[in-house]
C-alpha cells in the first residue's frame, strides 16, 4: 500500500488506491466475520451504507468518516481539503450517525434549532440596522451612532407590535374562518411602511425626496443584511444539533 501511494502522481490516483485497499480490507473483514460462530446474521453487504447516506465530494463517494480521513491522509498536504470543508464534512458524518436515513427528522430538528437561534439573529441585526442609518446620514454630524441605535430600537419595537397584530389576525382567520381578517393585513402593513417613513422624516428632519430615497435604501440594505444573517444562523443551527 505504501509503495503504491508513493508512486501515485495525482490526487485521483491516491484516492483510487485508498478506495481499492479499503474494499480489500472490508472483504477480508467480512470473510473473517463469516467464519465466527457468533456473527451469524450480522454480515453486511460490501459497499452498502446502513444509514442510507452517501456523501459525495467531487468524484468520490464517502459512506463514513474513516474513508474520508484515509483519503485525506493519503493526499499531499497541498491537495487536502481546507479546514472549513473538513469541518463541514465532519458535521455531515455526525448527522449521518445521529439520524441515519431519517432525513425528515434531521430537517425538523434543524428547523427547531434555527428557531432557537432567531432571537440572537434579531439581536445581531439591530446594530447592523443602526450602522446602515449611520452611513445613510453620515453628513448629519449632529447624530451619533447611539442616536441611530435608539431610533432603530424604536422601529424594532413598532415592528414587533405590527407582527403581533398580524399573527393575531391570522389566528382569528383560522378560528372563525372569516376572510375579512386577512384583508386587514394589507392596510396594516401599508401603515407600517408609512409609519417607518414618517418616523425617519420627523427624526432626521429632512425633506420628502431625500427621506424617500433613504427609506428605500434602508429597507433594501436591511433586507440584504437579514438574508445574510438568516443564512449564517441557519448554518450555525446545524452545529447545534
Amino acid at each position: 500500500r505504501a509503495i503504491a501511494l508513493r508512486n501515485a502522481d495525482t490526487k485521483q490516483d491516491s484516492a483510487a488506491i485508498i478506495a481499492a485497499f479499503s474494499r480489500f480490507d472490508d472483504s477480508l473483514a467480512v470473510r473473517s466475520t463469516a467464519k465466527s460462530n457468533d456473527s451469524i446474521g450480522k454480515r453486511k453487504k460490501i459497499g452498502t451504507n446502513r444509514t442510507g447516506w452517501n456523501i459525495n465530494v467531487g468524484e468520490y463517494n464517502y459512506t463514513n468518516e474513516g474513508q474520508y480521513d484515509s483519503v485525506q491522509k493519503a493526499l499531499p498536504p497541498d491537495n487536502r481539503d481546507g479546514w472549513l470543508k473538513r469541518m463541514i464534512m465532519k458535521r455531515q458524518f455526525v448527522l449521518q450517525k445521529k439520524y441515519g436515513s431519517d432525513k425528515n427528522a434531521m430537517m425538523r430538528a434543524w428547523f427547531n434549532s434555527f428557531l432557537h437561534q432567531f432571537p440572537k439573529l434579531l439581536f445581531v441585526s439591530l446594530p447592523i440596522f443602526a450602522l446602515i442609518l449611520r452611513l445613510l446620514y453620515i453628513r448629519r454630524k449632529q447624530f451619533y451612532y447611539v442616536d441611530h441605535s435608539i431610533f432603530s430600537i424604536h422601529l424594532y419595537i413598532f415592528s414587533f407590535i405590527v407582527l403581533l397584530v398580524s399573527m393575531g389576525l391570522s389566528a382569528l382567520t383560522n378560528y372563525t374562518g372569516w376572510g375579512v381578517f386577512n384583508w386587514l393585513q394589507l392596510p396594516l402593513w401599508l401603515y407600517f411602511l408609512y409609519y417607518d417613513y414618517k418616523a425617519m422624516r420627523n427624526f432626521y428632519r429632512q425633506g420628502l425626496g431625500k427621506t424617500l430615497v433613504k427609506f428605500i435604501l434602508l429597507n433594501l440594505l436591511a433586507f440584504i443584511s437579514i438574508l445574510f444573517l438568516f443564512a449564517v444562523f441557519f448554518i450555525l443551527a446545524a452545529f447545534q444539533l
